[in-house]
């Protein structure tokens, strides 16, 4: 894949314990990059690869993992979400063209989500926001919905959240 306009990078942000690397493992797993999801409580990821990552189940550096889907190169940078580790993912934002905000649904919005939005924001970067975690019990959906809409504007538009059967999509 010779053509630097197939690739495309882009940057998972967000708060610690948000479901970062979750997400990358899960889009690895799903484009056929790997044959097996890896996971952070089962310290089976790829991303978190680091004793001390594994030990504490969470990123203290960026990782740089790619697939390839529809004939694109995508390279996804796995970032740390803790404030004691956020200097990573600030430095991981120039690097990509996109930047997608994960939001664990039953902790809502936390304080580095607001901050590295607000960066991505200042870096003219496009912006996704994936809520992840909405099978926990208990989750106010439209609550969060309308949380983000608050928090980052309201041009955030729902494409596809799941009704609490998980079978429909909520009014967005």
């Amino acid at each position: 894949m010779a053509n630097t306009n197939d690739i495309r990078n882009i940057v998972l942000l967000g708060h610690g314990g948000a479901g970062k690397t979750s997400l990358a493992e899960a889009i690895l797993h799903k484009t056929g990059a790997t044959n097996r999801l890896g996971s952070v409580d089962d310290k089976t990821s790829i991303c978190d690869y680091y004793d001390e990552e594994k030990e504490h189940q969470h990123s203290v550096t960026s990782a740089i993992v790619h697939t390839v889907h529809a004939g694109k190169l995508i390279n996804i940078i796995d970032t740390p979400g803790y404030p004691d580790f956020i200097g990573p993912a600030i430095k991981a934002i120039p690097a990509a063209e996109t930047a997608v905000l994960v939001i664990s649904a039953p902790a809502g919005i936390e304080t580095n989500t607001r901050k590295l939005f607000e960066l991505a924001t200042n870096a003219n970067m496009p912006r996704v926001i994936v809520v992840n975690k909405i099978d926990a019990e208990n989750i106010d959906l439209s609550g969060l919905l309308k949380n983000i809409r608050e928090t980052f504007g309201p041009q955030c538009r729902c494409a596809n959240l799941p009704a609490a059967d998980k079978a429909s999509v909520i009014d967005c």
